[in-house]
């Protein structure tokens, strides 16, 4: 396999924050002027959205740094890091709010917003859905320009299975951000034609839900990556076969990888070789291997190889693919 291109989310955060940002301001203006709980939901959806992005930004800055003494394996982690925080912003400012102003919304006694309002409302949520497409569409591009060089076909098997969670949280974020468009604009219509502002309140809960789900499922995945997420099985399989097709492999007694960031990989293996090898061919041996590996996985970085002599028989694995 060639070596993977690197590849930066760069444009596809800025275009996000650039669309949140002209978005949050035209709902929170419209917001304010009709008392509509589902847009005030939708521009503090928004806000959120563009604190994440700040965050995303700051994490592929921190993310390049190179390894020093206090963090030899570098500081890929940091994406993971941030990427957890962008959750907890979704969750706690983006859906709480929502859902409250929501039910908040439903218990009140007040009359709906005048049909004025609410049509601008309409027509701001309209002009949001475009900003929000255009963002998504770049977003987009960039996945399908990243599963390009990684060879892959399957666009949802690639965003569920993908440990670049910069691509994941813009993805999701920009999909919630459509939804609650949609949610909104259902619920206002409503609204306007009925005179009832239940809808308006219904509205507010369903786009907190939304968001609650997606924060919880993008906090998820950045704790497994956060406490050490193996490679993917795909890998793991790529992996073991560079190392098990050296003639003087005989078993792999251990094979353990873990993720430094996104697009690196932490290799560690135990290997049972001949024991008629000598001091030299054993070095040789564990050079073609690495240098097997990193041809056919790029991401592994790192490599540790611990070789023992097949006398000193352990439990092993089986020759199956990992």
């Amino acid at each position: 396999m060639a070596s993977e291109q690197k590849h930066s989310p760069k444009l596809m955060v800025l275009a996000a924050f650039v669309g949140n940002g002209l978005i949050m301001i035209m709902k929170f203006v419209v917001g304010l002027l009709s008392g509509s709980a589902a847009m005030l939901a939708e521009a503090v959806h928004s806000l959120a959205d563009t604190f994440n992005q700040v965050f995303l930004l700051i994490s592929l800055k921190l993310g390049e740094k190179p390894a020093d003494e206090e963090h030899p394996y570098g500081h890929g982690k940091e994406r993971f890091f941030w990427a957890f925080l962008t959750a907890v912003i979704i969750f706690f400012v983006g859906a709480f709010f929502s859902i409250f102003e929501g039910v908040k919304k439903l218990f009140e006694s007040g009359h709906a917003s005048s049909e004025a309002h609410l049509l601008l409302s309409l027509i701001i949520l309209g002009i949001a859905f475009i900003f929000e497409a255009g963002s998504l569409s770049v977003a987009v591009y960039e996945v399908r320009h990243t599963m390009k060089i990684a060879k892959k076909k399957r666009f949802r098997e690639f965003i569920a299975n993908t440990k670049d969670l910069t691509l994941k949280t813009v993805i999701f974020e920009d999909g919630a951000a459509l939804v609650g468009l949609i949610v909104a604009a259902v619920g206002l219509y409503l609204t306007m034609i009925t005179g009832s502002a239940i809808y308006d309140g219904l509205a507010s809960i369903v786009i907190g839900l939304v968001l609650a789900v997606v924060a919880i499922y993008l906090a998820k995945e950045s704790r497994e990556l956060l406490i050490g997420h193996s490679a993917s099985r795909e890998d793991m399989n790529t992996i073991y076969a560079a190392c098990i097709s050296e003639p003087e492999v005989e078993q792999i007694v251990d094979l353990s990888t873990m993720h430094l960031g996104p697009d690196e990989i932490l290799l560690t293996a135990h290997l049972q070789i001949h024991a008629a090898l000598s001091s030299k061919q054993q070095v040789d041996l564990i050079d073609r291997i690495e240098k097997k590996v990193r041809i056919k996985c790029p991401k592994v970085k790192r490599i540790f190889i611990e070789p023992e002599f097949a006398e000193h028989e352990e439990k092993v694995l089986t020759g199956n693919k990992v």
